[in-house]
């Protein structure tokens, strides 16, 4: 809303001043001052002249023709969204004054006459840099558009009057409060229509609120004929203190929301119950998993620890704990089963306990927000308003279960890789259009063969990831998945699988994670290279490109920056990340709106930086000279991993040994580096990839690239360097502003996490010193390369002295005895778990591939296990 007001302020002030500049000086204020005339004639006509203020006679028409000249001019150059409103402009009147604001300072430069003999050049570069703004401002408002509460864009061309709304707010208004504000807050003549239904209500509800005195009932501010003859009397008749408008309601302070504020802010302390209620909600949300009959194990032990609490629910509840379990399951639900009304919540049993949990997930994903679907969820079920009546804090208990899955509930992410489903399903029919076209061109053969290679080489990598990810299934079952990733459905079926919480134990990774490795290759191997290709071949043949191929360009571009986006935004909101590194993972606000905000920015950055550096490849391609593309690509990948190597943080995380293991690390730091120039994926600043400095470093280099490339660009006139430097300034300011939006979204304690110089080691030992849970301790040192914590490994060794005993006792699922290596087990610990036999599993490929399929082959390197002497006994033999 900032960018798209001060650009609305500089196209209007540009159209002023070009009238201003202009031969005729009266000129500006004929338009000013005619459209301020058609304005106030709009309002008379519609008989909205008068504002809301309850002012009378010549004081009322006065302060008007002044509030309404005020709010005009305001709307005019700033475009403040809330004056559209009823009472203010209105959203049809808002609507065309935005318009005609983006319209006027293209009328003033046609007006516009100067004795200058330069004035048509002049005119030409205000018209584009025109052009430019209104477009930046077009890009913002979709922007806009596209991230706020679509059921609120008909204010945006509403045409109420101020009465006509003020009657509609007391007529579907659900409480009194909202009523009285509708009713005496506003001008009594707006309510002519509907003066029997407010009488009627005062009189039914004024002894209740004297007797109540709720916080913003203020008899005075009802006029005498609204009030019952009785009251009126009882207020002292004709001598009864009225109120009329006050100072601060002028100024635009509302008594109504101030005193609500001050009284909030009274009642604001809870009580120790209802904290009780919502640590105990926070404990078991944790805890949960999509499971039911795994929940209620669960639950069956909490409820027993957490009984005295409890008490009060399970009396008029004994079947809670099924309720709950379904509850925490979250499954998706198309329809709300109903449970009768005659049954006591005392006596349901299993069925009606599932229906009524169950729904509760249906609630929040259409109703958005958690207390809408709480409220939603007791309307259904009248049969659970006692235990909202009776027991203290289950309100605040299911209100925290309400907002954590509104949260974290796993539909949109349904919705995101469904649309991103869609959209590789997209790019993979362009593609094709695109491959049959440049075969069609005698001039296009190479570049037909070269993209056809990058499909393939997508297809042959996912190919092989599949049979990784499925080697415990059968030969049948593969060959099926590498048939659906051949018919390019991948997406599609990984999609699908997300969607209905797809679990198999037999798999190496989960749905997720195996629909973000898909994603990651396709990125690398078709995406950005696609794109890169596709414009090459529309700047220097558009004629043979085709009719769809800029189409093809952007649909391949957007679907980077989709596919860039899920992988940053759902590593960043997922629970167990946050958990285990929550110095890092959490930039996303847990607000569903500002999620969804930073989904689209994230997606948007990274298409208009793959659109950019894109077209810094092209330039260098096409230019006489285009070993440089190659010769700059490749010594940008050099620095970098000469900056790995300088600050000894070359291999990549996994414990892989060997020969392999630096080959692996190669591998990965080069494709990392390759997608993260072209798409800006904000997770691969983590220490563990590219890490914060490098990353943004990286950021700013892929902007100015194209401009570099385009100095160094020469191809002797084929290509129209003015339209691509102009396209060059509008994507860079486009990208700035969509980075600014960014940052103004995020949790800013995470800001650091972008120019962090921390190595992944130095990373590790940060996270085992810092955490104080077991399972995130184990995780840091034992699931990366061992040489990373040897600077603690004292500290590593006694920390699993004094608790492996309590781990083997406890058998937690985290705790896996066979990845700690043998000098960290106390001697008695190694010999009991076989000694020099022992199964010690190195966490590499191995872990990835979850039976060691390399280890099988010989590519891991391992110790001769017969040679193998715990380092205690060595010492003691020394």
């Amino acid at each position: 809303m900032t960018l798209i007001s001060s650009l609305h302020n500089l196209s209007r002030s540009m159209g002023c001043a070009l009238l201003v500049a202009s031969s005729g000086k009266s000129l500006v204020v004929h338009f000013v001052l005619g459209e301020l005339l058609v304005y106030v004639a709009y309002k008379l006509v519609r008989r909205d002249f008068l504002c809301w203020m309850r002012l009378d006679g010549i004081l009322s028409v006065t302060v008007s023709i002044v509030y309404r000249l005020l709010v005009k001019i305001i709307v005019d150059y700033s475009g403040c969204l809330h004056l559209r409103l009823p009472n203010e402009l209105g959203g049809f009147a808002f609507s065309v004054s935005m318009l005609w604001a983006q319209i006027f300072p293209f009328v003033a430069l046609q007006l516009y006459t100067s004795e200058n003999e330069n004035v048509n050049e002049m005119k030409e570069n205000l018209n584009i840099f025109l052009i430019c703004i209104f477009a930046l401002w077009l890009l913002l408002n979709i922007a806009f558009f596209a991230m706020i509460n679509l059921k609120f864009i008909g204010t945006f061309v509403s045409t109420q009057t101020a009465g006509q709304y003020a009657c509609e707010w007391f007529l579907t208004a659900d409480e009194d409060q909202g009523r009285f504000g509708a009713a005496f807050y506003n001008r009594i003549s707006f309510k002519k229509p509907i003066d029997r239904e407010v009488k009627e209500w005062v009189a039914e509800n004024i002894e209740m609120w004297k007797l109540e005195k709720p916080v913003w009932f203020y008899i005075e501010k009802i006029p005498d004929d609204f009030l019952p003859d009785d009251v009126f009397e009882a207020e002292g008749g004709a001598n009864r203190r009225r109120s009329i408008i006050s100072v601060r309601e002028l100024v635009g302070f509302d008594p109504l929301e101030s005193v609500s504020a001050a009284a909030l802010n009274e009642t604001a302390a809870l009580s120790s119950k209802q904290e009780e209620w919502k640590t105990f909600a926070e404990e078991i949300y944790m805890t949960r998993s999509g499971n039911y009959k795994s929940n209620y194990t669960h639950l069956k032990r909490v409820f027993e620890i957490n009984a005295e609490l409890l008490a009060p629910l399970l009396t008029r509840c004994p079947n809670f704990k099924t309720i709950l379990s379904y509850i925490l399951a979250d499954r998706f639900g198309l329809r709300v089963q109903a449970v009768g009304m005659e049954t006591n919540i005392k006596d349901w049993g299993v069925e009606e306990c599932r229906r009524c949990g169950s729904s509760l997930a249906t609630f929040i994903r259409n109703r958005q927000t958690g207390p809408a679907a709480i409220e939603a969820w007791r309307h259904h079920y009248k049969q659970l308003d006692i235990l909202f009546d009776e027991v203290d804090g289950f309100n605040d208990f299911v209100l925290v279960l309400a907002y954590n899955t509104t949260r974290d509930s796993i539909y949109g992410t349904v919705y995101r890789v469904s649309v991103g489903a869609l959209l590789s399903f997209l790019d993979v029919v362009t593609d094709l259009y695109v491959l049959s076209t440049y075969y069609s061109s005698d001039e296009l053969i190479f570049e037909a063969n070269a993209l056809l290679g990058m499909i393939l080489t997508g297809i042959f990598i996912q190919i092989c990831f599949v049979f990784v990810q499925y080697q415990s299934k059968s030969l049948k079952i593969r060959l099926v998945e590498a048939l659906v990733t051949l018919i390019c459905l991948r997406s599609i079926v990984d999609a699908f699988r997300v969607s209905k919480n797809h679990k198999d134990d037999e798999v190496v990774l989960d749905c997720l994670s195996e629909l973000l490795v898909n994603r990651g290759i396709e990125l690398a191997t078709e995406s950005i290279p696609g794109v890169v290709l596709q414009l090459y071949v529309w700047l220097t043949n558009p004629s043979d490109a085709g009719s769809y191929a800029i189409a093809s360009i952007l649909i391949s571009a957007m679907t980077t920056g989709y596919n860039s986006a899920l992988i940053s935004f759902d590593m960043d909101i997922d629970i167990p990340h946050r958990r285990v590194q929550p110095t890092f993972f959490g930039y996303i606000p847990d607000d569903s709106g500002l999620r969804g905000r930073c989904f689209i920015l994230i997606m948007l950055m990274g298409a208009v930086q793959n659109v950019n550096r894109s077209v810094g490849c092209v330039l260098l391609l096409t230019s006489k000279t285009r070993l440089l593309a190659i010769f700059l690509i490749g010594g940008e990948i050099s620095l970098y991993l000469l900056y790995k190597i300088m600050r000894g943080d070359y291999f990549w995380h996994f414990r892989i040994v060997g020969k392999l293991s630096f080959f692996v690390s190669f591998l990965q730091r080069v494709c990392v580096k390759i997608i993260c120039d072209f798409t800006g994926n904000l997770h691969f600043r983590h220490p563990g990839e590219l890490g914060g400095l490098a990353f943004s470093v990286g950021m700013i280099w892929a902007q100015i690239f194209p401009f570099f490339a385009f100095f160094l660009h020469d191809d002797g006139g084929k290509i129209e360097k003015e339209l691509i430097f102009a396209f060059l300034v509008s994507s860079f300011g486009f990208w700035v502003l969509l980075t600014i939006a960014f940052f103004c979204s995020i949790n800013l304690e995470y800001v650091g996490t972008f120019f962090d110089s921390k190595t992944f080691s130095q990373y590790t030992c940060e996270l085992f010193l810092n955490s104080q849970e077991d399972p995130i301790k184990f995780r840091a040192v034992f699931k990366s390369r061992q040489e990373f914590t040897r600077c603690i490994s004292r500290e590593v060794r006694e920390w699993v002295a004094e608790n492996i005993d309590r781990w083997k006792e406890e058998g937690e699922e985290w705790f896996k005895i066979s990845m700690i290596p043998d000098e960290f087990l106390p001697a008695q610990v190694f010999e009991a778990e076989g000694g020099t036999n022992r199964i010690n599993t190195i966490e590499s490929m191995s872990d990835i591939l979850k039976t060691g399929i390399l280890a099988k082959t010989g590519m891991l390197s391992n110790e001769n296990k017969e040679s193998k002497i715990h380092p205690q006994q060595q010492l003691l033999s020394d």
